[in-house]
């Protein structure tokens, strides 16, 4: 596809029978790569440092990825992981928390919230152990260029997309990450059984 294509790529999972989802953007840096070397990447890159944080009753089930400037290039990814820290689990709406900056000062800063998370990473609400520096890794992954092994070329920048609202009227606004951070133990509300 082109340089500079703008890609939603959407994480499913599940916590027994509750599906859950989490959204990804990525542009496209060169003039390699479609949806499927991204879903590839995506899954060697920042899949792993994804799971080191997840509790094991997190089912991973696939990666959907949509080029948002050429919608006919999709491609779904089924994986069948789970996550990889045992113990007791939290409720599934605890989560790690991460801050992503934006290159521009036009788009807000983002948010990514990963979970279900251990007890056993937990001491009084506040990330311990290994667990900080597992979420520390996830930070420099959101924050990394991507590429397939087997495609090096095609690589693919984490980015942040801003819908036209009153700040911007008419015009979606897209820009890169420049860091993200591990903020804190958070709390999902769309992911509460009210």
């Amino acid at each position: 596809m082109a340089i500079d294509d703008l890609y939603l790529l959407v994480f499913r999972f599940s916590v027994g029978p509750q599906p859950m989802i989490n959204r990804f953007y990525y542009r496209q840096s060169d003039t390699l790569g479609d949806a499927e070397s991204l879903a590839i990447a995506f899954k060697e890159d920042v899949m792993p440092d994804i799971q080191d944080l997840m509790h094991q009753d997190a089912n991973l089930n696939s990666i959907d990825v949509v080029n948002v400037d050429s919608p006919g290039n999709t491609h779904v990814e089924v994986i069948s992981l789970a996550g990889s820290v045992t113990g007791e689990k939290q409720k599934d709406f605890f989560c790690v928390a991460f801050q992503l900056e934006p290159v521009s000062p036009l788009v807000g800063v983002g948010r990514k919230a990963i979970g279900p998370i251990s007890e056993a990473d937990v001491n009084g609400e506040v990330l311990v152990g290994t667990a900080v520096t597992r979420a520390n890794t996830l930070a420099t992954s959101l924050a990394a260029t991507i590429a397939p092994a087997a495609s090096p070329t095609e690589t693919f920048v984490p980015s942040l997309f801003s819908e036209a609202n009153l700040t911007h009227v008419g015009i979606d606004l897209v820009t890169d990450i420049a860091s993200a951070a591990f903020k804190r133990l958070s709390t999902q509300n769309s992911r509460k059984g009210y």
